[in-house]
């Protein structure tokens, strides 16, 4: 997986936290839908050749078909390495898979053919229901090597499709030429940067859903609290998360902030969920992260990364529930994964914890909490006995004091809400099948059944269901209000304005030290040029490069051009070393009109921490003392405060990306001294006078000692291949990190990315 830090010039979509979802459940016997999916993660046969043969990708278009035998779907995988020929293995029951009109009965294999470099497909897929429905299966690839010997192998991003009964079918109806929809799904035909599909699953990434947002609000009205995206391509990496447009709740711990206006919203969103190539069943899990986990740490609830730790609180977003055995000993009784007399259920009702959260439960209500310290909650399994180091019970009072209490409170906090559905579907308009399932997933999640799996495949449950009927989510589309559709369709409307969110940096991201006062009521600040008239700003960023003494609050600061305040500075306490980000959206700062600063200054003169200062790049002249406003020294130096602005697209920006980075050998790898890591890479740059680029091994952030790497000549502008290298010569350490950097002629930095590798040198 890559990272890519965008610097200024450069556009990019919009950064959310990522929550990675372990909801999940294997569907039992069905009658009216089942579905598919492409076995990932299985072992490449253990020989020794003098090749490598990798499937970079499975697709299935459209991604599901009616089981009817007539409709259609075809099969494309990529391959890189000397192939001869690519097979699927069909490990579904007999009578459920036809090519070509022919049967392939279980374990039976089908071609498929050439389509170009590396890419082989197999069109006329079609599925039929030969009685009931058994358990779930797939297909499976082997591809054979010119060296003869057959690997089976799986996608690098889970490849899935899905089989839907004909009596699933819903009326669609066409609202403008790139829109669809039912009663419960909108479809959107997304091109561009919209949802861009690459021709490996390493280029397929999650839609900007700000610019889904923008898109659905010109054909519907903002009367939906939240909007949740499928995709029918699997993004890599294939991950789930939720997107909190605002937030006016207190007491949860969770600042207040409204971004609506940036997802085009006029002040009715609440969130956004994406849930990728799924048939819903992380849909309460991600609307759930509405309201948590962004408790205290002192608490000791969550695990730091937005969900439930070792507690019991059997929730939505994850924890576990427990017994307690003498010796001080717990037994495990449910984790996300499973529980001891059942499985893993979906089948379950939100704890009360959770419910408070929602608003939906009063505090007295909600019992004592205890924490098993000393427990991974990831490490566990229902059935496992436990020992603690400690055992620490938390109370709702104990929340309260902390927060405040939940504000609006239950009995006046909402109990309705609406959600609106959204299918992107790269390059074409959804299928009906496609159009069936993915409506029948919103109307089972709005429904109020009394049950929570339904019978045609892997759901969780309604919020009704979730929330013991305390509270709903309509699901159904309004499509009696989408506007004048004929109009839009013809181009006439134009579309809202697309939203870049760019990082404004001056600095190189490596701290050669840190700089800081003995003194209150000084900081330092940089000067920024905001990159059109229409730049708001979102967060200011600094880089923390160690804490003298805690607690060390600071204020933050915005300048004009003048040096006159725009906001109330306000006090926040950094107290880890990194990156320190600072909400500063609910300000609505308009700052295009001229160069701005952001900065800080000291709260106190003995406790206060110190600022990254980056000495070894390109120097700026943009950095400055406080309330002196002198520059820093040594001259050119850069102090590590950054802006992160939003951006109306049509403003000119320099086009620079490096791309299509490639390891040989992959990563992970154990390596001899001196041995050497080569890569390969596209570049694509605007600049006229041309660029260097490098390669650049790093250890835990920094150039590790021992290293060496390839040189850089001037490279053209326009597009082009390139290759480089870098090993280690002595000390035994591992490269975690590779930083790809483009410079001008100047050595002015146009654009950088830190990709995650793993390879230790002994």
């Amino acid at each position: 997986m890559s990272r890519t830090r965008l610097l200024i010039g450069v556009a990019g979509a919009g950064c959310f936290a990522a929550l990675v979802v372990a909801i999940s459940s294997w569907p039992s016997p069905i009658d009216v839908l089942r579905w598919g999916s492409m076995l990932s993660a299985l072992q490449a046969q253990a020989q020794q050749t003098t090749s490598t043969v990798q499937v970079e990708y499975v697709r299935f278009t459209p991604v599901a078909i009616f089981t009817d035998g007539v409709d259609e779907m075809t099969l494309e995988v990529r391959v890189t390495g000397p192939v001869a020929r690519v097979e699927a293995r069909n490990l579904m029951d007999s009578g459920f898979l036809q090519v070509d009109g022919d049967n392939i009965d279980r374990m039976g294999r089908f071609e498929l053919f050439p389509a170009g470099e590396g890419v082989f497909v197999r069109a006329g897929i079609t599925s039929e229901h030969r009685g009931q429905a058994q358990r779930w299966a797939g297909i499976q690839i082997m591809v054979v090597g010119e060296d003869g010997r057959t690997r089976t192998t799986g996608p690098t991003t889970d490849g899935r499709f899905f089989l839907v009964d004909p009596g699933l079918r819903r009326p669609v109806h066409s609202l403008a030429q790139d829109v669809q929809a039912t009663t419960h799904l909108v479809n959107i035909r997304a091109e561009g940067d919209l949802f861009a599909v690459g021709p490996s699953t390493e280029e397929t990434k999650a839609p900007g859903l700000a610019r889904v947002a923008q898109v659905f609000y010109r054909h519907f009205p903002d009367e939906y609290d939240f909007l949740s995206v499928f995709t029918s391509v699997a993004s890599s990496p294939y991950h789930f998360f939720h997107a909190t447009v605002q937030n006016s709740v207190r007491g949860i711990g969770l600042d207040t902030f409204d971004r609506t206006t940036t997802y085009g919203s006029q002040g009715r969103l609440l969130g956004m969920n994406f849930l990728n190539l799924s048939t819903g069943g992380a849909l309460m899990h991600e609307t759930t992260h509405q309201i948590g986990v962004f408790l205290d740490p002192r608490l000791e609830l969550g695990d730091g990364t937005g969900h439930w730790g070792a507690v019991n609180i059997p929730g939505f977003l994850q924890g576990l529930d427990f017994e307690a055995l003498a010796d001080g000993a717990y037994r495990i009784t449910w984790t996300r994964f499973g529980a001891l007399h059942g499985s893993a259920s979906e089948n379950r009702r939100m704890p009360p914890m959770e419910l408070y959260l929602w608003g939906l439960l009063p505090p007295e209500e909600v019992p004592e909490i205890a924490v098993l310290r000393g427990v991974d909650p990831r490490g566990v399994r229902a059935g496992d006995v436990v020992s603690p180091t400690d055992v620490r019970t938390v109370s709702i009072r104990d929340v309260i004091t902390l927060h405040g209490p939940r504000i609006p409170t239950a009995g006046i906090a909402p109990t309705s809400y609406r959600m609106a559905g959204i299918l992107i579907t790269p390059g074409r308009l959804a299928s009906e099948a496609e159009m069936a399932l993915w409506s029948r997933v919103m109307e089972h999640f709005g429904s109020q059944q009394g049950s929570a799996l339904v019978a045609y495949g892997s759901l969780g449950p309604s919020f009704h269901f979730a929330t013991g009927g305390r509270a709903q989510v309509d699901t159904t589309i309004s499509l009696s209000t989408h506007g004048d559709v004929g109009e839009a369709a013809d181009g006439a409307e134009p579309m809202a304005p697309a939203i870049d969110e760019v990082e404004l940096a001056y600095d190189g991201g490596i701290p050669e030290t840190g700089y800081g006062w003995a003194q209150a009521d000084r900081g330092y600040a940089v000067r920024l040029t905001p990159p059109s008239e229409d730049t708001v700003l979102l967060t200011a960023r600094l880089y923390v490069f160690r804490v003298v003494r805690a607690p060390a609050p600071i204020r933050i600061h915005v300048w004009d051009a003048a040096r006159v305040e725009m906001i109330e500075p306000f006090e926040v306490t950094p107290t880890e070393t990194g990156w320190f980000d600072v909400d500063l959206s609910a300000f609505a700062l308009h700052v295009g009109d001229g160069d701005f600063y952001v900065g800080y200054t000291q709260t106190l003169a003995d406790k206060y921490p110190l600022i990254g200062l980056d000495t070894g790049d390109t120097p700026t002249d943009r950095s400055y003392h406080i309330p002196a406003w002198s520059a820093v020294l040594p001259a050119g130096a850069n102090m590590m405060i950054r802006a992160v602005v939003s951006v109306e697209r049509g403003y000119p920006l320099a086009m620079h990306s490096i791309t299509n980075i490639r390891f040989d050998p992959p990563s992970p790898a154990t390596l001899e001294f001196n041995d050497r890591v080569t890569f390969t890479f596209d570049y694509t740059t605007t600049e006229p006078g041309g660029v260097y680029i490098w390669g650049t091994p790093f250890t835990g952030g920094s150039l590790p000692g021992g290293s060496a790497m390839h040189g850089s000549v001037l490279h053209p502008m326009g597009e082009g291949s390139l290759s480089g290298f870098f090993t280690i010569t002595a000390g035994a350490k591992t490269v975690d990190q590779v930083r790809f950097r483009m410079t001008d002629a100047d050595r002015n930095v146009l654009y950088e990315a830190l990709v995650d590798v793993s390879y230790t040198y002994r």
